[in-house]
């Protein structure tokens, strides 16, 4: 599933599950003037009404949550959903690597890289999806190819 697929299927299930924002009209003055020359001002009150989220407010939501997650990991915080897992940064240790080809050895800096770890609810879900294809009797879903042929390995 892409950003757009899971965009398109957070605004239905938005839509599915009565989901709405709350939209203000703000209040209008009108002056009315009789032949006299005199003024009335009249106020019409300002109105909530709750409008369904479409896709476009479900993508500004997503980005603007991408770009939370983005800059909390920038300032070497985590960032934790629950039901869903947690984002943070782990750090790899600089260490002395070989290159195959030419058996050269040469150092490779500490880094640091962002990791995720699956809540409990989330690892659930991918074990009913396994209990799932179990049953359909589909033992392994995803082929494995070799990485010059393209023919699949056994």
């Amino acid at each position: 599933m892409n950003k757009r697929e899971l965009v398109k299927a957070a605004a239905n299930a938005a839509r599915e599950n009565g989901l709405r924002k709350y939209v203000s009209t703000p209040k209008k003055v009108f002056f009315v003037s009789d032949e006299d020359g005199n003024t009335k001002q009249f106020v019409a009150q300002g109105s909530d009404s709750a409008v369904l989220y479409n896709a476009k407010d479900v993508e500004a939501i997503f980005e603007m949550l991408l770009y939370s997650i983005k800059e909390a990991l920038k300032n070497g915080e985590d960032v934790s959903i629950r039901g869903f897992g947690r984002f943070s940064l782990k750090y790899h240790k600089p260490r002395i690597v070989k290159d195959v080809k030419t058996d050269e050895k040469y150092d490779v800096g500490g880094k640091y890289y962002p990791h995720f770890y699956a809540s409990d609810d989330l690892k659930m879900v991918a074990k009913l999806y396994q209990m799932s294809l179990e049953e359909q009797h589909i033992y392994d879903p995803l082929p494995v190819y070799g990485a010059e042929d393209g023919e699949e390995l056994d």
